[in-house]
């Protein structure tokens, strides 16, 4: 009895009829229905059926995602999606791979072919220490942002933080970043000044 499961299997209708309690709130707020992870794409059926019944009742659709996947998911819900939340860690494919396991070619291929299609997209940006906060770095990314057209409605900076290498080491698990304090307010501003040229919006948290 060591390992509890938490959590519970569920049909895409039973998802629907509890978000479509909240309609109002979104009508009034402007928000909607977003799907996060994990990766939402690996269960690309289960998506599909959210995001398209979602806007079968008239939700405001998001999805939250790496872009790692193939082309014909994504091209799948283009037209159920009303905003994407697209990751981007490293524009260097082989560090990308070192820290995500994977390299970035099919990520950064299907944002550029999203952004073509003229859908709404923010960026996001984990800022990681040594690892994509250099100066130089933030260019390139701020350059590529860019490059992508008016499809990117603005850019979110995800700060690192500490927080989670205390659950590394309650399992005894090596943790790879620093420890120490987050970034401070001019460091943040230094960041922000180098994306706000390049795109309609920048935030800290998104």
């Amino acid at each position: 009895s060591a390992i509890i499961v938490f959590g519970r299997y569920v049909t895409a209708k039973e998802v629907l009829d509890e978000v479509e309690k909240d309609k109002p709130f979104y009508e009034n707020s402007g928000g909607g229905m977003t799907l996060s992870g994990g990766e939402p794409l690996a269960q690309p059926n289960f998506i599909l059926s959210l995001l398209s019944g979602a806007k079968d009742r008239g939700i405001h659709t998001c999805l939250d995602t790496t872009g790692y996947a193939k082309w014909e998911v994504i091209e799948s819900i283009l037209d159920y999606t009303d905003i994407f939340l697209w990751d981007v860690k490293h524009l260097d494919s082989i560090i990308h791979k070192s820290w995500a396991g994977v390299g970035n070619e099919l990520i950064l291929d299907n944002l550029k072919k999203v952004a073509k299609l003229g859908k709404s997209i923010r960026i996001r940006v984990p800022v990681i220490p040594n690892i994509n906060d250099s100066m130089e770095d933030m260019r390139k990314t701020a350059d590529f942002v860019e490059s992508l057209g008016p499809s990117v409605v603005g850019v979110d900076l995800l700060p690192y933080h500490p927080w989670a290498s205390a659950k590394y080491r309650l399992f005894a698990l090596d943790y790879d970043f620093p420890i120490g304090e987050g970034y401070n307010e001019e460091q943040i501003l230094e960041m922000m000044n180098i994306f706000e040229p390049h795109v309609a919006e920048v935030t800290i948290g998104g």
